[in-house]
């Protein structure tokens, strides 16, 4: 395999393998028996499909786990029979009081624990199958962590984990992704309490807790152990569940409550799923979801979808999503202000333009003055008055045109009549918020960020600052004391940023929609949010699941050829060595180095 393909295991050999971008890999699985492994299994179809060789090790007697023609099966032997383990696999699930439940459920973990804790040390302590496995020069593991027996083997082996899981017990996956997960939000489980909770049900929901720390210690306190003695140092299972690359969550914030996630936590609910055309009414009935989404996979009736874009380089990354939709039949109306920087007609999209009372010249000046004042070096606080003042003038722009397209009656009338299946917006754009509003669609939002972190509160998604380094701070997620103090003094301006950013905003959609009204309760009608970050190049922040990181979604799709992938990870090596710093602003800057 390449080079520069083993730098990045969980996201080449899995992801882009899907799409069949990487090169051949070779993938270690360690799978759970049971309806776990009937998810995986489709997931290792698919990979043998895309010219993968995956290698299963399992035990010799299983639930499901049988070989197949698309993987290797490596077994050992355990020290039960099929008719042993039919029998402990059964947990009662009858009604009865919440402690009966508890009990009986507790009772049947117990022994089922000590059934997988036996198959995981007769796995390690099997010589002849571990010198296989440290010879065969595996890119990546893929395992299960509910049994944490592959991410042992993961950490022994050194090798790059992807975790595809459904959930592990008493949260432990929590704690190791460290999500945020509180009782004040998160509904546990037992419970009955959905994420919409009163007092008393959040002290509930908090006392529902208290049984996890027992829990935790007699389900993997074995499985520590078992590392330790392993390994050869002391190590917990949360140790190693941290080293963990991805976590492919088998969840959809469309079945399940949603909750904050972490940047490497990927929701893939209904991989396992057959794919078929959904029918029209199927379309109406979800279009941010099925219009732009499933479309993009080839998988949707074409649609028509209205798009309200933000100028600049925000368009130029849009723009490339728009040219695949038109590929797969949707119809895309674009509107536009006749005076922009780099919307342009084109073949792929319907082109709706208005007038706007400010000239090329004024425009490209007022950008020039925001971007020249918040690059300068020098002060802190005179970057970002020359920021702001920059800011002020470009909004100034920005809000002259909103207005003059709401008093556009005969577009208006247009977007009315064409009964469009959704909107696709840039949210730094406010007027397509205001008219997703008024044409009661779904939106989806297609975002960088919005000023003073708005986007933040809109999505109801934690943001603290001893965690989040903020803008011109210079900070990572990783502080001292001070530096989270700094941070949080730098939140104060946002106030007066908010402010000056959306209040002409607000005023103009209370207006137009003849109701008061706040660009930040438009902003929560989002129904997907296709943010274009990567974690690989972002600090990690918590994120919630209708928020999908689709970072280079604009980037050329090309497989490097060997020596290609080889030049490019010497020559970032070296830079790396060097302190070399390569940045591009597409709307003004050539790629320099400083």
């Amino acid at each position: 395999m390449a080079l520069g393909l083993r730098a990045s295991p969980p996201v080449v050999v899995l992801f882009l393998s899907l799409l069949g971008l990487a090169a051949a890999g070779k993938l270690l699985v360690v799978p759970m028996d049971g309806s776990h492994w009937l998810s995986m299994r489709e997931v290792l179809d698919i990979m043998r499909q895309k010219g993968h060789e995956v290698v299963v090790v399992a035990p010799e007697v299983s639930l499901h786990i049988k070989p197949s023609k698309n993987f290797v099966m490596k077994m050992y032997s355990v020290p039960y029979t099929q008719e042993e383990m039919d029998k402990d696999s059964k947990v009662s699930f009858e009604e009865g009081s919440f402690l009966e439940r508890f009990l009986k459920i507790y009772k049947g973990i117990n022994r089922i624990t000590d059934v997988e804790v036996s198959v995981c040390k007769k796995l390690l302590q099997n010589k002849e199958l571990i010198r296989y496995l440290e010879e065969s020069k595996f890119d990546a593991v893929l395992t299960d962590p509910f049994i944490p027996c592959g991410a042992i083997l993961a950490e022994h082996l050194s090798l790059p984990s992807v975790y595809f899981l459904r959930g592990i017990p008493c949260g432990l996956d929590f704690g190791a992704t460290q999500c945020p997960n509180p009782p004040s939000y998160v509904p546990r489980k037992f419970t009955d309490n959905t994420d919409h909770m009163t007092f008393l049900q959040r002290v509930k929901n908090l006392l529902f807790d208290i049984p996890n720390v027992f829990f935790c210690d007699f389900a993997f306190q074995p499985y520590s152990k078992l590392a330790s003695e392993f390994l050869q140092r002391e190590v917990t299972v949360q140790d190693l569940l941290r080293q963990a690359s991805v976590w492919l969550l088998r969840l959809d914030f469309v079945l399940d409550y949603p909750r904050p996630l972490m940047p490497n936590i990927i929701p893939i609910g209904g991989v396992n799923c057959a794919h078929k055309e959904l029918t029209q009414v199927g379309l109406f009935a979800s279009p941010p979801v099925v219009v732009l989404l499933l479309s993009l996979l080839g998988l949707a009736a074409a649609g028509k979808l209205l798009v309200v874009p933000a100028d600049g380089s925000h368009w130029l990354s849009m723009r490339e999503v728009l040219g695949m939709l038109q590929q797969k039949g949707h119809e895309v109306v674009v509107v536009a202000p006749e005076v922009s920087l780099h919307i342009k007609a084109s073949k792929n999209f319907v082109m709706k333009m208005y007038s706007v009372p400010y000239t090329q010249e004024e425009l490209e000046k007022a950008l020039e003055a925001f971007f020249h004042g918040s690059w300068e070096e020098g002060w802190i606080f005179k970057r970002f008055l020359k920021a702001y003042k920059g800011m002020k003038t470009l909004s100034d722009c920005w809000v002259t045109s909103c207005e003059h397209l709401l008093q556009n009656n005969e577009l208006i009338r247009y977007l009315e009549e064409n009964k469009f299946d959704a909107i696709l917006t840039d949210p730094v754009a406010t007027c397509g918020l205001i008219l997703a509003e008024h044409l009661s669609l779904p939106s989806v939002y297609f975002l960088r960020g919005t000023p003073c972190g708005l986007d933040l509160d809109a999505r109801l998604c934690p943001n603290p600052p001893s965690y989040v380094p903020r803008a011109f701070t210079d900070n990572t997620d990783h502080m001292t004391f001070l530096q989270r103090v700094k941070n949080l003094l730098f939140d104060i301006p946002n106030v007066f940023l908010c402010d000056f950013a959306f209040k002409p905003y607000s005023k103009l959609a209370s207006e137009f929609l003849q109701q008061e009204v706040t660009v930040l309760d438009l902003l929560h009608k989002g129904s997907v949010w296709l943010l274009r970050l990567d974690f690989v190049l972002e600090y990690p922040r918590p994120l919630m699941p209708n928020i999908i990181p689709i970072g280079g979604v604009n980037c050329a799709h090309k497989e490097l050829p060997q020596v290609g992938i080889f030049l490019i990870c010497a020559w970032i090596d070296y830079c790396v060595q060097e302190g070399a710093i390569l940045c591009c602003d597409r709307n003004q800057f050539p790629i320099s180095s400083k």
